[in-house]
């Protein structure tokens, strides 16, 4: 299976914005 580089930043911008959200409910 061949990752791209694009499926990296994808999956970085959705830890991101979990993170985001889990700050935003404190």
């Amino acid at each position: 299976m061949i990752i791209t580089i694009r499926e990296e930043v994808y999956k970085k911008l959705l830890r991101i914005k979990r993170e985001g959200e889990s700050l935003r409910s404190f």
